[in-house]
């Protein structure tokens, strides 16, 4: 849309914080003539999904089978067909989603909500 529009043509690089994200919402909103906006959705960010606004993201690293370690599969693996990450073992089929996990394993990192984050871009 045009706030898309207007955001890639600003910037580089975007890569929003979370109150950003919640100000853009509520910008559109307010834009809109909405003082509240509720309702469900059916947005699921997994591959094939194809990133239109961020191009990088600031994340922790997240179990398999989670809807988040999906939204970072269809963003580090883009093009790649949609595939369930059920375990580790089924993460190989997005391959640099499995190097990022593999690193991080390796090297020790903390996972979940108070483990560390990385800076991905594809």
């Amino acid at each position: 849309g045009d706030l898309e529009k207007a955001l890639c043509g600003a910037w580089s690089r975007l890569l929003p914080s979370a109150a950003e994200c919640l100000e853009a919402s509520a910008a559109k909103a307010a834009h809109a003539g909405q003082s509240a906006v509720s309702g469900d959705t059916q947005l699921l960010i997994m591959p094939p999904y194809e990133m239109r606004v961020v191009d990088a993201v600031v994340t922790n690293f997240h179990q398999p089978r989670s809807t988040l370690l999906m939204l970072v599969a269809a963003l580090v693996d883009k093009g790649l067909p949609h595939a369930h990450i059920a375990n580790a073992s089924a993460m190989r089929a997005f391959p640099n989603l499995h190097h990022i996990y593999q690193h991080a394993l390796t090297n020790d990192y903390r996972f979940l909500s108070y483990g560390d984050s990385s800076f991905l871009q594809p």
